[in-house]
């Protein structure tokens, strides 16, 4: 019963902690909702990736501080058309 208790622990805090990443190389962001922006790379559409804040009309520009983009940590905060942006999820395609 032990040994069970403590495996479901793992996997719960697991979960809860876990970091989904995309890479920028390559990446194209396209809106397709007022927070939501579809991540593709190569034609291949890979995650969708959800802001906390709204994303503007018309043109967009970003400005990165890392290789990747998060749903946690440092990597999950850019800025957009020059004002801070953080995301809130990134939901991969599988």
């Amino acid at each position: 019963m032990k040994k069970y208790l403590f495996a479901l622990l793992v996997m719960l805090t697991t979960n809860v902690y876990a970091s989904d990443c995309i890479s920028l190389q390559g990446i194209e962001l396209q809106k397709v909702d007022t927070y939501k922006f579809l991540a593709s790379k190569n034609g291949k559409n890979i995650a969708f990736v959800n802001l906390r804040n709204g994303i503007p009309e018309g043109v967009v520009s970003f400005r990165f501080f890392s290789e990747n983009l998060c749903n946690r940590g440092a990597e999950s905060e850019f800025q957009m058309n020059g004002k801070q942006s953080r995301v809130h999820d990134i939901t991969l395609f599988k």
